[in-house]
């Protein structure tokens, strides 16, 4: 009875020390996979635009942020995936900076550095 009782113990130990990993690895995880969702509800100026008519053309938007910026070349274009979601341009693959766009009114609403974002 007396190993008994040890490998009990042994097993509720191991189980709490897993369920404890498995619930950090969880939430983390979690955290991972809803990144962008809690940095647009973190900062909507940023992310959320009002619809409006037309578009401007993405040569005017990139014209408009290459002289904004203009030691950082563009590196990749996300369009918007909804009418109010805004542009991003990602610029100098070295810098990894997001400007941010309102495509119908040819606006910068914002710029950020990987670092400055929240999961960063």
């Amino acid at each position: 009875m007396r190993i008994r009782a040890w490998l009990s113990r042994a097993h509720r130990t191991i189980a709490v020390v897993a369920g404890v990993w498995v619930v950090a690895i969880g939430l983390t995880g979690a955290l991972l996979v809803f990144a962008p969702e809690l940095e647009a509800w973190s900062s909507p100026e940023l992310f959320r635009v009002a619809p409006g008519d037309s578009r401007y053309s993405l040569d005017a938007i990139v014209s408009t942020a290459s002289q904004r910026f203009p030691h950082e070349p563009l590196f990749r274009i996300r369009l918007p995936d909804s009418p109010e979601d805004r542009l991003e341009l990602w610029l100098s693959s070295t810098s990894g900076r997001r400007v941010y766009v309102d495509p119908y009114r040819g606006t910068i609403l914002g710029s950020r550095l990987p670092e400055q974002t929240p999961f960063g």
